[in-house]
């Protein structure tokens, strides 16, 4: 699809889904919806989220290790991950993740993406496993959750099975593209290209990591939902259960990785977190208004966090370039 189209369509999925919720709310209470912030509870959830920030930052070294990238280079190169992936459509914000790498860091591009795809995997397992804790309590029909659960643990086995040959899945991809390549001569230098693929895949393997890449991606999971309970208890001024956060939050995140969808997530973010919410007995207002919301806070924050990194990363730049450490 041209990028054009997509663009026009992201646009008008964006206004259809906003006017369709504000319909339902009315202006006036989407203008007012900050009024009743409570701040001392906003600032848990801000706090929280950062320290999500951070352990994604301690994940990544996991990844690169001997490499000369300090904590403080990787929030950077995490803040301005996040705010891509808040801008750009699809998976497209992972590949600043993947560029900056290789620019800054002289880090290859097999090995960037190989750590990308590696990171998340284990995010959508931790994700998975603590959704489907989530959706068992708050299910009444307990014969309905464990059938999940049973769906859910063949899916993490395929993932994790997936990670651990992914070696050998990038060498039968290599094979497959020489026979391909006897016809079209075209594919002939992209088995180079796998072959690199591969070799990173091994070092990776044998740098035996993956236990607590997944351990930290599991705290992760848990922190973030935390992090978006408190705000949401802040904006709708009232506890709010962990289970529902955990219920909505999946789907809205779910939502920001299909291929078209609404300008900065809008619409698309705030109708995935609303039908979840009433399912479970939200009222049809404070489903909009918190949406709106949490959706509101995550970009503004995102935001503040992708300029403080980017102000990090020239500077770091500078420092390489002058060659200082």
């Amino acid at each position: 699809m041209k990028r054009s189209i997509k663009v026009s369509l992201s646009v008008l999925l964006t206004i259809g889904l906003v006017a369709l919720l504000i319909k339902q709310i009315g202006s006036q209470e989407l203008l007012g919806l900050f009024r009743e912030f409570t701040w001392e509870i906003g600032l848990i959830g801000f706090l929280l989220y950062l320290s999500s920030y951070f352990l994604r930052c301690w994940r990544w070294r996991y990844f690169f290790p001997g490499q000369d990238i300090n904590l403080l280079d990787l929030f950077s190169l995490t803040s301005l991950t996040i705010v891509s992936q808040n801008i750009l459509p699809g998976g497209s914000g992972e590949v600043s993740f993947v560029l900056v790498l290789k620019k800054i860091f002289n880090i290859s591009y097999s090995r960037g993406i190989i750590a990308m795809i590696v990171a998340r995997l284990f995010d959508l397992i931790a994700m998975l496993l603590v959704f489907s804790v989530a959706l068992l309590l708050l299910l009444q029909d307990k014969r309905l959750g464990y059938n999940w659960l049973i769906l859910v643990g063949v899916l993490v086995a395929v993932l994790g099975l997936a990670i651990y040959k992914l070696d050998r899945l990038t060498a039968l991809l290599i094979r497959l593209n020489n026979r391909i390549a006897r016809h079209l001569k075209k594919l002939a230098g992209l088995s180079e290209k796998l072959a690199g693929f591969q070799e990173n895949i091994v070092e990776l393997h044998k740098s035996k990591v993956y236990g607590k890449v997944f351990g930290v991606s599991l705290v992760n999971q848990v922190v973030r939902f935390v992090a978006f309970q408190k705000m949401v208890e802040a904006i709708i001024n009232r506890e709010f259960s962990l289970l529902s956060t955990i219920y909505g939050s999946t789907f809205s995140e779910i939502s920001s990785k299909i291929p078209i969808h609404g300008v900065l997530g809008l619409g698309t973010y705030e109708v995935s977190w609303v039908g979840p919410q009433m399912l479970m007995g939200m009222s049809k207002e404070e489903a909009v208004l918190s949406a709106f919301g949490l959706h509101a806070v995550l970009l503004i924050f995102s935001a503040i966090m992708g300029g403080l990194g980017l102000i990090i990363m020239l500077y770091r730049k500078r420092g390489i370039n002058a060659g200082q450490p």
